[in-house]
């Protein structure tokens, strides 16, 4: 299987048991369980989803923001909830077609293929192209840029046109079925937009949103940036960083009936690690639950864990 259709074996989603019931504002608390801030993205992507399938109405989106942000973090706390209705594609491995390598065409045949035997294909789905920035900037040649963006124009046009897999096999793809949601970080951009605001500015550490204007210098197709709402993820801080973390805490007690105690100067460590390295709030949560694992190794019966850190 060519794409990453995330599924987690745990209870029935909310989605699942509650669709009808759920609103833009519902979606966007459930958001807000997972991601700090970033409050107008949130909007956005909860009043996408619940026009896809309460109104059947598709559209397209695009939600930048500089790594560790949450772009990839709320694409998963999405795909846990609308199982078998959401699709997530890592951009920067697609390739256009006739060239070698994962083509954009090849995962939507494989997703035409999956749906034409689920139950679930009477619904409007969404598709979730990560790291679409790689995708879009660059490229080897005008021919493999053009054909790029020739693919995702059909798919973001939402029309019905014909895709295949890597061995030459052909199938109907319906795009009308389909909103889709680009996720990027446009590291490159943001570099050169805070070259050029001046080393007195004080806004030269901030991360300047990206606009229409500067994909469109940058190569991207006109036709495709006419067709993307851009939203913009917030720069993470140390502040946001912490709060995450002790959210995830709540949700470790939650899981386990114990209490787990991390002190307020070990999450701003982590945080500052995360923001140092740029490498997200995954790396926080993957720290605490390395703790946690050991702590429970030397005592599995305690009903409080008191977590200490060794890098």
């Amino acid at each position: 299987m060519t794409i990453d259709a995330i599924h987690e074996a745990r209870m029935p989603s909310r989605y699942e048991t509650e669709l009808d019931n759920w609103t833009p504002q519902c979606l966007h608390a459930y958001m807000d369980e997972w991601v700090v801030g970033s409050s107008s993205v949130k909007k956005a992507l909860a009043t996408l989803i619940w026009a896809t399938w309460d109104l059947r109405k598709r559209s397209n989106l695009l939600i930048t923001g500089p790594s560790g942000s949450g772009k990839s973090e709320l694409t998963r706390a999405i795909c846990r909830e609308i199982r078998g209705n959401c699709y997530c594609v890592d951009g920067s491995v697609l390739t256009p077609s006739g060239f070698r390598g994962l083509t954009l065409s090849s995962v939507l045949y494989d997703i035409a293929r999956e749906r034409r035997h689920d139950t679930r294909a009477e619904h409007p789905f969404i598709l979730f192209i990560d790291e679409v920035d790689k995708l879009l900037i660059g490229g080897v040649d005008k021919a493999w840029n053009a054909q790029k963006s020739g693919e995702l124009l059909k798919l973001l046009d939402h029309d019905r046109f014909v895709v295949s897999d890597d061995s030459g096999h052909n199938c109907d793809f319906d795009a009308d079925w389909c909103s889709v949601v680009l996720l990027g970080s446009f590291a490159a951009l943001n570099t050169k937009k805070k070259q050029s605001i001046g080393f007195n500015s004080a806004s030269i550490d901030s991360e300047p949103e990206i606009d229409g204007e500067t994909l469109i210098r940058e190569g991207v197709s006109p036709e495709i940036v006419g067709r993307l709402p851009i939203v913009h993820m917030e720069a993470p801080t140390i502040t946001t960083y912490a709060h995450a973390a002790k959210m995830f805490i709540q949700k470790l007690e939650a899981e386990t009936g114990k209490q787990i105690n991390v002190s307020s100067d070990l999450l701003v460590m982590l945080s500052r690690v995360a923001m140092h390295k740029q490498i997200g709030c995954r790396y926080i949560t993957q720290e605490i639950q390395k703790m946690l694992f050991n702590a429970v190794y030397e005592d599995h019966q305690a009903d409080t864990y008191d977590l200490t850190w060794n890098p």
